[in-house]
C-alpha cells in the first residue's frame, strides 16, 4: 500500500470497485510476502548446516541381482532403443 493512498484521495479519485480491487491486491501482496518470510524463517530454523543434504546412494546399482538383464532388453525392445 502506498502513502499517497489516503482514504480521502481514494474516495475522491476512484470508484468503489477500483478501491476494493486496490485493497484486495494489497492484501494478496502482503500475504505472499508473509508466506515468503515464514518459509525463509522455517528453513533457517530447521537446517542444521548450510551444506545441502546428499542424496542416498541408489540401491539397484550396488546389488548385482537388481541390475537389468541387458540381453533380454535388447531382444525385446532392440528396435526401440536409441543408442
Amino acid at each position: 500500500m502506498y502513502g499517497w493512498a489516503t482514504p480521502d484521495y481514494l474516495l475522491n479519485h476512484m470508484s468503489l470497485v477500483e478501491i476494493l480491487d486496490y485493497y484486495e491486491n494489497g492484501i494478496k501482496f502482503e500475504e505472499s510476502k508473509a508466506q515468503i518470510l515464514v518459509g525463509t524463517l522455517a528453513k533457517a530454523m530447521h537446517s542444521g548446516s548450510d551444506d545441502p543434504k546428499k542424496p542416498a546412494k541408489r540401491i539397484y546399482r550396488e546389488e548385482p541381482e537388481q541390475t537389468p538383464d541387458r540381453k533380454a532388453l535388447y531382444e525385446q525392445f532392440g528396435d526401440l532403443i536409441k543408442t
